[in-house]
Protein backbone atom coordinates (compact mmCIF):
# COMPACT_ATOMS: atom_id res chain seq x y z
CA UNK A 1 0.00 0.00 0.00
CA UNK A 2 1.17 3.10 -1.12
CA UNK A 3 0.67 6.62 0.19
CA UNK A 4 0.80 8.60 3.01
CA UNK A 5 -0.93 8.12 6.64
CA UNK A 6 -1.55 11.40 8.64
CA UNK A 7 0.60 12.19 11.40
CA UNK A 8 -1.77 10.40 13.84
CA UNK A 9 -1.07 7.37 11.80
CA UNK A 10 2.46 6.92 13.36
CA UNK A 11 1.48 5.83 16.57
CA UNK A 12 -1.49 3.65 15.37
CA UNK A 13 1.87 1.73 13.22
CA UNK A 14 4.09 1.59 15.99
CA UNK A 15 1.95 -0.17 18.19
CA UNK A 16 1.16 -2.85 15.35
CA UNK A 17 4.98 -3.65 15.61
CA UNK A 18 4.69 -3.84 19.74
CA UNK A 19 3.93 -7.63 19.41
CA UNK A 20 6.31 -8.30 16.85
CA UNK A 21 9.35 -6.47 18.57
CA UNK A 22 8.51 -8.56 21.51
CA UNK A 23 8.33 -11.95 19.86
CA UNK A 24 12.17 -10.43 18.02
CA UNK A 25 13.30 -9.28 21.21
CA UNK A 26 13.54 -12.97 22.94
CA UNK A 27 16.83 -13.86 21.09
CA UNK A 28 17.78 -10.31 21.70
CA UNK A 29 20.61 -10.83 24.53
CA UNK A 30 20.74 -12.42 27.93
CA UNK A 31 18.53 -9.94 29.58
CA UNK A 32 15.25 -12.15 28.17
CA UNK A 33 11.97 -11.58 29.54
CA UNK A 34 11.08 -13.40 32.45
CA UNK A 35 8.21 -15.15 32.56
CA UNK A 36 8.53 -16.20 36.01
CA UNK A 37 7.60 -18.77 37.92
CA UNK A 38 3.71 -17.50 38.33
CA UNK A 39 1.38 -18.85 36.11
CA UNK A 40 -0.85 -15.63 35.55
CA UNK A 41 2.85 -13.41 34.66
CA UNK A 42 3.46 -16.50 32.17
CA UNK A 43 0.03 -16.41 31.03
CA UNK A 44 -0.07 -13.13 30.37
CA UNK A 45 2.92 -13.20 29.24
CA UNK A 46 2.37 -15.28 26.52
CA UNK A 47 -1.04 -13.94 25.10
CA UNK A 48 1.11 -10.21 24.93
CA UNK A 49 3.34 -12.05 22.36
CA UNK A 50 0.09 -13.37 20.20
CA UNK A 51 -0.93 -9.79 20.31
CA UNK A 52 -3.57 -10.45 22.52
CA UNK A 53 -3.44 -7.27 24.38
CA UNK A 54 -5.95 -7.15 26.43
CA UNK A 55 -6.45 -11.09 28.28
CA UNK A 56 -2.32 -10.41 28.56
CA UNK A 57 -3.05 -6.90 30.42
CA UNK A 58 -5.54 -8.80 32.40
CA UNK A 59 -3.57 -11.86 33.18
CA UNK A 60 -0.72 -9.75 33.83
CA UNK A 61 -2.18 -7.37 36.35
CA UNK A 62 -3.88 -10.40 38.29
CA UNK A 63 -0.20 -11.97 38.18
CA UNK A 64 0.86 -8.80 39.26
CA UNK A 65 -1.04 -9.00 42.41
CA UNK A 66 0.37 -12.53 43.43
CA UNK A 67 4.05 -12.06 42.30
CA UNK A 68 6.74 -11.69 45.38
CA UNK A 69 9.74 -11.47 43.36
CA UNK A 70 11.64 -8.37 42.64
CA UNK A 71 12.62 -9.73 39.27
CA UNK A 72 9.30 -11.26 38.39
CA UNK A 73 7.80 -8.22 39.31
CA UNK A 74 9.65 -5.99 37.18
CA UNK A 75 9.38 -8.74 34.16
CA UNK A 76 5.58 -8.31 34.41
CA UNK A 77 5.06 -4.36 35.04
CA UNK A 78 7.71 -4.09 31.37
CA UNK A 79 5.09 -6.52 30.10
CA UNK A 80 1.85 -4.99 31.53
CA UNK A 81 3.69 -1.49 29.95
CA UNK A 82 3.53 -3.57 26.75
CA UNK A 83 0.16 -4.34 26.64
CA UNK A 84 -1.42 -0.99 27.30
CA UNK A 85 0.59 0.31 24.64
CA UNK A 86 -0.48 -2.18 22.27
CA UNK A 87 -4.06 -1.49 23.11
CA UNK A 88 -2.79 2.27 23.09
CA UNK A 89 -3.44 3.75 26.24
CA UNK A 90 -0.25 5.25 26.49
CA UNK A 91 -0.09 7.21 29.82
CA UNK A 92 -1.25 3.59 31.83
CA UNK A 93 1.99 2.75 29.52
CA UNK A 94 4.44 5.02 30.89
CA UNK A 95 3.03 4.32 34.49
CA UNK A 96 3.96 0.72 33.98
CA UNK A 97 7.23 1.10 32.55
CA UNK A 98 7.87 4.21 35.09
CA UNK A 99 7.72 1.45 37.91
CA UNK A 100 9.16 -1.17 36.46
CA UNK A 101 12.14 0.85 35.44
CA UNK A 102 12.54 1.87 39.42
CA UNK A 103 12.63 -2.17 39.83
CA UNK A 104 15.77 -2.45 37.51
CA UNK A 105 16.94 0.61 35.81
CA UNK A 106 19.08 -1.79 33.31
CA UNK A 107 16.23 -3.99 31.79
CA UNK A 108 16.87 -2.36 27.92
CA UNK A 109 13.03 -3.87 27.40
CA UNK A 110 11.78 -1.46 29.42
CA UNK A 111 13.73 1.36 27.53
CA UNK A 112 11.65 -0.16 24.27
CA UNK A 113 8.27 -0.33 25.10
CA UNK A 114 8.48 3.34 26.78
CA UNK A 115 9.52 4.26 23.59
CA UNK A 116 6.93 3.18 22.08
CA UNK A 117 4.55 4.73 23.86
CA UNK A 118 6.14 7.70 23.92
CA UNK A 119 5.85 7.81 20.20
CA UNK A 120 2.01 7.00 20.64
CA UNK A 121 2.25 10.40 22.45
CA UNK A 122 4.33 11.68 19.73
CA UNK A 123 6.88 12.57 22.60
CA UNK A 124 9.92 11.45 19.73
CA UNK A 125 12.44 13.25 20.85
CA UNK A 126 12.06 11.32 24.68
CA UNK A 127 11.44 8.33 22.56
CA UNK A 128 14.96 8.86 21.18
CA UNK A 129 16.34 9.21 24.47
CA UNK A 130 14.76 5.79 25.77
CA UNK A 131 16.15 3.65 22.59
CA UNK A 132 19.30 5.53 22.93
CA UNK A 133 19.42 4.32 26.92
CA UNK A 134 18.08 0.86 25.98
CA UNK A 135 21.04 0.51 23.18
CA UNK A 136 23.31 1.78 25.95
CA UNK A 137 22.79 -1.46 27.73
CA UNK A 138 21.93 -3.87 24.57
CA UNK A 139 23.99 -2.41 21.94
CA UNK A 140 22.91 -5.67 19.80
CA UNK A 141 19.33 -5.56 20.35
CA UNK A 142 17.04 -5.41 17.31
CA UNK A 143 14.32 -4.57 18.68
CA UNK A 144 15.78 -1.00 20.06
CA UNK A 145 17.07 -0.81 16.88
CA UNK A 146 13.71 -1.17 14.77
CA UNK A 147 12.22 1.50 17.56
CA UNK A 148 14.85 3.60 16.47
CA UNK A 149 14.22 3.61 12.64
CA UNK A 150 10.68 4.41 14.00
CA UNK A 151 11.75 7.01 15.62
CA UNK A 152 14.01 8.16 13.10
CA UNK A 153 11.20 8.53 10.85
CA UNK A 154 8.99 10.16 12.98
CA UNK A 155 11.48 12.93 13.43
CA UNK A 156 12.33 13.50 9.47
CA UNK A 157 8.44 13.95 8.50
CA UNK A 158 5.34 14.13 10.69
CA UNK A 159 3.78 11.98 7.87
CA UNK A 160 4.72 8.19 7.80
CA UNK A 161 4.61 5.99 4.84
CA UNK A 162 3.72 2.38 5.64
CA UNK A 163 6.81 1.10 3.22
CA UNK A 164 8.60 3.37 5.85
CA UNK A 165 7.16 1.35 8.85
CA UNK A 166 7.51 -2.08 6.86
CA UNK A 167 11.36 -1.17 6.14
CA UNK A 168 11.63 -0.66 10.11
CA UNK A 169 10.56 -4.32 10.26
CA UNK A 170 11.31 -6.53 7.57
CA UNK A 171 10.10 -9.87 8.33
CA UNK A 172 6.81 -8.84 9.12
Amino acid sequence: MKGFCRPAALAALAMALVGVLQTAAAADSPNATVVGTEPLLSDGARALQFREYEQGVRLTLEGLKLSVSRRERAAGLNNLCAGYAGLQRYDEALAACNEALTLNIARWRVFNNRALALLGKKQVAAARRDVEAGLAINPDSRSLKKVLKLVEIAEISPKITIAAVDSANPGR
